[in-house]
């Protein structure tokens, strides 16, 4: 599994996280996943947002995407 708030501070290069980046950064995880002799499923859940990028990668991987409302998240 493979869980965040949806959204990396920064790309992969240190710039600023934009949209443009979700299909590269989920084709580099992919590629590194491709190349195992025993590829891992991926399972992404994502927080309280929904993010397109952590989708990608489960897509790719064979996995399963959720988001968690954040309603959900609060900790008394």
């Amino acid at each position: 599994y493979f869980m965040t708030d949806g959204d990396p501070n920064l790309d992969r290069n240190s710039g600023s996280w934009t949209t443009a980046d979700f299909q590269p950064t989920a084709n580099t995880y992919l590629g590194v996943n491709n190349s195992r002799s025993i590829r891992l499923v991926v399972n992404t859940v994502s927080i309280g947002q929904d993010s397109p990028w952590l989708k990608l990668i489960s897509d790719g991987a064979s996995g399963t995407y959720k988001v968690v409302n954040q309603a959900y998240t609060t900790v008394n």
